[in-house]
């Protein structure tokens, strides 16, 4: 006697159904276990409105506008809050108050998201203090530590003075209407630096 299936459909692996299966619970696991940490640290608050939103703002021209109306509302006493654009696992904040920023930047647990800083390689050719991280940072950091000496900013603080207040004589009191603001900002910001330097 032959037994013949009468199943006419091809059979699956279980391997098919396996291993989406790992993967899913591998996701569930790893942002149950961001929850958790999330729990146990008090991060600052995060910015009203989720992802798309603060997305769409950050591409809006008002971009710096948004950014201090949120520090002012939610920002609490450090002037720190949270953006939900971070990859999963990170986490991006804006920080509002001077001394808290250089609280941050001189902590030496503090790193740079170098995918974000790395676009800046190409202009200032190559890693520098501000696009890097660890050794690298402190040799760049170093090596321009002399032109930020007390002596040399003295200096710099006197011409910048001089040239602003020729500016505001050229610019500002005469009878010019309608300027780039922008545009006058980086020719003095230049003028000085080429005149210190």
């Amino acid at each position: 006697m032959d037994v013949q299936l009468l199943s006419s459909s091809p059979t699956v692996p279980l391997s098919t159904f396996l291993f989406p299966l790992a993967l899913l619970a591998g996701y569930c696991w790893y942002f149950y276990d961001e929850w958790k940490k999330s729990k146990r640290i008090r991060y600052p608050t995060m910015a009203p409105g989720g992802f798309f939103h603060v997305l769409f703002k950050f591409w809006d021209v008002t971009v710096a506008d948004y950014l201090l109306s949120l520090i002012r509302e939610h920002g609490g006493p450090t002037k720190v809050i949270q953006i939900p654009l971070a990859p999963p696992g990170k986490h991006f904040f804006v920080v509002g108050e001077a001394t808290v920023a250089r609280q941050v930047l001189e902590n030496p647990q503090t790193t740079k998201f170098l995918p974000i800083y790395s676009m800046f390689d190409p202009i200032t050719g190559g890693p520098t203090f501000f696009t890097s991280n660890g050794p690298r940072f402190k040799h760049a950091r170093k090596s321009t530590n002399s032109a930020f000496a007390a002596v040399h900013v003295a200096g710099m603080a006197q011409v910048a003075q001089t040239l602003t207040d020729e500016w505001i004589q050229q610019k500002l009191e005469g009878k010019e209407h309608g300027m780039d603001v922008s545009y006058e900002m980086q020719r003095l910001t230049l003028k000085i630096i080429s005149k210190v330097a």
